[in-house]
């Protein structure tokens, strides 16, 4: 009786394990997306507004996770944690130069009108040439950061060792500024647009004019595991890009709307106006043209000058980017 009780009960045990497996089977079956906080974000965060993901992968079968910055969306792909997320070309140039296993799959956003310098309102800094020596805070290893190494501070006569840089993510930023810890940041909207509304400070720069190379230009990346396994999966992703793209361009009102909505919804204290003006220092892209191509280029140029890659990606021809799901992603939409 007891042997029959003991295998009743080992079998009633391993009938049961397959439930539990199976709930952890469907949420790793979810296609994992990644995205940034800011206004580079707002495709992906209007895309889900509008259901596109709904439409592509149906409802339940697609996550999305919000980074502060683009870096962390690079570092999350590395871990193979995402399926698909965006970042700038800076860290992905560095990643293909060290075979970290990074695809770009197209391009995604231009954003260097989103981004300047920010200082107190009542500040004696007038200029760039104006923070030397003083404290400023920024992500070190952004794209940010690469345009004020190589871009603004040489024009201006200046050195990284001129500025003291407080490290910091794009949410830590604004409590530092406002506590006056530092007399400077570098930040981007809808942040900026919120500053100016409440007058807690003034730009001082472009960045689009020292953007050269490109590196303000952010770009849609794949999981190599997950372009293997699941390619299908991440030609529906760029569907659902495109389509919210597609709403920035015919109806930027509906779009800002959206992004509105979802900016509240994560907390964020900013009313229509700020949401509806921050979607017009971004651009959306999508093609993998020369350009990119050139402006990757002479990115890795510029870092292997520097001695943070060793050697130089042939991205012409064609190591570190998988064309095929965008292509497909435009055929089926008759995009070109």
């Amino acid at each position: 009786m007891r042997k029959w009780f003991g295998l009743l009960s080992l079998l009633l045990a391993l009938s049961l394990v397959p439930v539990g497996f199976q709930a952890t089977d469907a949420e790793a079956a979810k296609f994992r997306i990644g995205m940034h906080r800011q206004t580079f974000g707002s495709f992906t965060a209007v895309a889900m507004g509008m259901g596109y993901f709904d439409e592509e992968f149906g409802k339940g079968n697609w996550s999305v996770k919000v980074f502060p910055q683009g870096k962390l969306v690079i570092e999350a792909l590395l871990s193979r944690s995402l399926d698909v997320g965006h970042g700038a070309t800076r860290p992905y140039v560095d990643g293909v130069a060290k075979k970290a296993g990074l695809v770009m799959i197209s391009a995604s956003s231009s954003w260097c009108k989103s981004i300047s310098i920010w200082v107190h309102p009542d500040s004696p800094i007038k200029t760039v040439a104006d923070l030397k020596g003083k404290t400023m805070a920024e992500k070190k290893g952004t794209s940010t950061h690469f345009v004020l190494d190589n871009g603004i501070l040489p024009a201006f006569g200046m050195k990284p060792k001129d500025i003291k840089i407080m490290n910091t993510t794009t949410a830590e930023r604004l409590s530092a500024f406002r506590a006056k810890v530092v007399q400077a940041m570098v930040i981007g909207a809808p942040t900026s647009f919120r500053l100016e509304d409440k007058k807690w400070g003034r730009p001082i720069v472009d960045y689009c004019k020292y953007d050269n190379p490109p590196a303000m230009i952010f770009i849609e990346l794949a999981n190599p595991r997950t372009l293997k396994s699941n390619p299908g999966g991440v030609t529906k992703y760029l569907r659902a890009y495109l389509k919210s793209a597609n709403l920035w361009k015919k109806d930027p009102d509906k779009f800002a709307k959206v992004y509105h909505k979802w900016l509240v919804s994560k907390g964020r204290k900013v009313d229509y106006s700020i949401a509806r003006r921050s979607i017009n220092v971004v651009r959306p892209l999508y093609k993998i043209t020369p350009r990119i191509i050139n402006a990757l280029n002479a990115t890795a140029k510029v870092q292997k000058g520097r001695g943070k890659i060793r050697r130089l990606p042939d991205f012409a021809g064609g190591e570190g980017i998988e064309r095929g799901p965008l292509e497909k992603a435009l055929a089926s939409m008759k995009m070109n």
